[in-house]
């Protein structure tokens, strides 16, 4: 699965972006894209010093971005994009 995820905010404010493609297994990979299509709260325009993510993915036929900030991120994706971030490093 091809993945495309910007975090963006904090208190230095630098956008961080990180591209790649990752292999899951078939259980993990349908909870995050279930994940990535649920309907969430709206993002929270008065948070301060927090991040905004912005995850795009795509395999299997299927493009889906979404956008989070700390307020609506489900817990899935935010797993991922912590796993992603600490590949990176």
């Amino acid at each position: 699965m091809k993945y495309k995820v910007v975090v963006e905010g904090g208190i230095i404010g630098a956008p961080r972006s990180y591209e790649g493609e990752i292999n899951m297994g078939p259980m993990e990979e349908n909870t995050l894209l279930a994940a990535l299509k649920e309907v969430v709260k709206p993002n929270n325009d008065r948070l301060r010093d927090g991040f905004s993510y912005k995850v795009t993915v795509e395999g299997d036929g299927e493009y889906i971005r979404s956008d989070y900030d700390d307020s609506n991120i489900p817990n899935t994706v935010l797993e991922f994009v912590q796993k992603i971030r600490n590949h990176s490093q």
